[in-house]
């Protein structure tokens, strides 16, 4: 690694690395509002300013926040896209996942030369037509399984947290079926392949980013890289993520695309 980059490695989970930019940017002044709806955006006449309705969901009170800017970062059923009628370039869906997160300590199995953050599982009796993915979460008791598969398989249709089926599938991937292993969620998602034609319309102080601007399958992490690219040049100065977002950042977006969509393709 030292050979590569000068900076140093850290493999730090999204839900861990959440927690502390929101306590940084807390510390900075910013406000968080959680279990919070958006609800609509109306433009102000003549001064370019928005009105966004929102909703606490704890207490079903709806107010208002008069802004400048809006920055959607609301994720694939973006509510600020929709308001924006914003259109996307669609690639056929890759099929069907699912992560299971669970707890096993299994430090045990793992030669010290052979740590590592992700472990392709290749078992064809036990997974066939797939080969999942367990991506460690913390050394060595807390993972998550991931499987890819195709979107008429419907070997986890009506499973819950609760069904002994997923620890025999756990047991099976890890080879050890005296290992105690506790199902802490199941989340099925679909692998999706999008990007919004453009990021916002003219005249209107109103853009998307994020999973709200381009949707990738994770292989090679293109959409979580993707999405912190974007962050990062808004982080930068709006002014700069203003003036980029119809050339670098749209074309990052289209550029991930499969190349059969050629008008994706070009920027």
């Amino acid at each position: 690694m030292a050979r590569a980059t000068p900076c140093q490695y850290l493999d730090l989970p999204q839900s861990y690395l959440e927690p502390i930019l929101v306590r940084y940017a807390s510390g900075k002044g910013f406000q968080f509002r959680f279990s919070t709806q958006l609800v609509s955006i109306e433009e102000i006449l003549e001064s370019g300013d928005s009105r966004c309705t929102l909703l606490d969901r704890i207490t079903q009170r709806e107010y208002t926040v008069r802004a400048k800017y809006v920055f959607g970062a609301d994720g694939a059923r973006s509510k600020v896209a929709e308001t924006l009628g914003l259109k996307y370039f669609v690639e056929p869906r890759a099929g069907v996942a699912c992560n299971i997160l669970f707890k096993a300590d299994i430090g045990h199995l793992i030669p010290k030369e052979r740590y590592a953050g992700l472990h392709s599982i290749i078992q064809p009796d036990n997974f066939p037509r797939m080969v999942p993915i367990m991506r460690l979460i913390r050394p060595w008791n807390q993972w998550i399984f991931v499987c890819n598969f195709p979107e008429e398989d419907g070997r986890f249709k009506d499973l819950t947290p609760q069904s002994p089926e997923l620890i025999d599938m756990i047991k099976k991937a890890i080879g050890d079926d005296s290992v105690e292993v506790e199902i802490e969620r199941l989340d099925p998602w679909t692998v999706n392949e999008s990007v919004a034609e453009k990021y916002s319309v003219e005249g209107r102080n109103i853009f998307i980013l994020g999973d709200a601007a381009h949707r990738h399958p994770p292989a090679h992490a293109n959409g979580s890289n993707t999405c912190v690219q974007d962050a990062y040049n808004l982080a930068v100065s709006a002014h700069t993520y203003i003036n980029t977002i119809q050339c670098s950042r749209l074309c990052s977006g289209k550029w991930l695309m499969s190349p059969r969509v050629s008008p994706a393709r070009s920027c």
